[in-house]
C-alpha cells in the first residue's frame, strides 16, 4: 500500500470516466459522511483503497475506488494524504469498467448491505442495460434475474420498469 495527496489524483481514467457518465452516478450521500467519525473514515480509506496508475511525475489517474475517492474529496482537503494502490501497468478498458461495476453492484450485496431504495436500484439497472452485453455477461449481470439478485429488487419489479 502506498499513499498520495488527493490533489495528485487529478482525474478519472478516460475509460472509467466514460462509464461513470453512462451510469450517471449520483453524488456520494453526504448524510452518511456526517455521521462517521474521523477514525471510521480513516479505516474506510484503508479497507477500500483508491486504485491509481501513474500519469506523470507525482500525478495519478483513478482506475478504481470511485466511491472511496468521492468520499475522500468530500471530507478532506486536497493536501490530505490517502492510502492508494498504485498499479504499475496500464489497465485495459474492460478491466477498469469491470472493477467499477463489481464495486457498485456486487460488492455491496456481498458485504451484507441491503439496497432498500427500489427506485434507485431500478434506475441503476436501466443504466446497466445501455452497456456492452459482453461486459455484463462477464460479471453475471446480463439478465433481469441476475440484476434482481444483485440489486435486491424483485425481477418482477425490474420487468415492470
Amino acid at each position: 500500500m502506498s499513499s498520495c495527496q488527493l490533489r495528485q489524483i487529478h482525474k478519472y481514467h478516460t475509460d472509467l470516466a466514460a462509464l461513470i457518465n453512462a451510469l450517471d452516478l449520483a453524488p456520494f450521500a453526504t448524510s452518511f459522511t456526517k455521521s462517521l467519525s474521523e477514525k471510521s473514515l480513516q479505516t474506510l480509506r484503508e479497507l477500500s483503497l483508491v486504485h491509481v496508475i501513474r500519469s506523470g511525475r507525482d500525478r495519478y489517474e483513478c482506475v478504481g475506488g470511485v466511491r472511496q475517492l468521492s468520499l475522500a474529496r468530500k471530507v478532506l482537503s486536497s493536501e490530505n494524504t490517502i492510502p492508494v494502490l498504485i498499479h504499475s501497468d496500464e489497465m485495459d478498458r474492460d478491466t477498469i469498467q469491470r472493477r467499477l461495476l463489481v464495486g457498485l453492484y456486487q460488492q455491496p450485496a456481498l458485504m451484507g448491505m441491503s439496497h432498500g431504495d427500489t427506485q434507485m436500484a431500478k434506475d441503476m439497472i436501466e443504466r446497466l442495460k445501455t452497456l456492452d452485453e459482453s461486459l455484463l455477461a462477464d460479471l453475471n449481470l446480463n439478465s433481469d434475474k441476475r440484476q434482481s439478485y444483485w440489486s435486491g429488487v424483485s425481477d418482477r419489479t425490474i420487468q415492470r420498469g
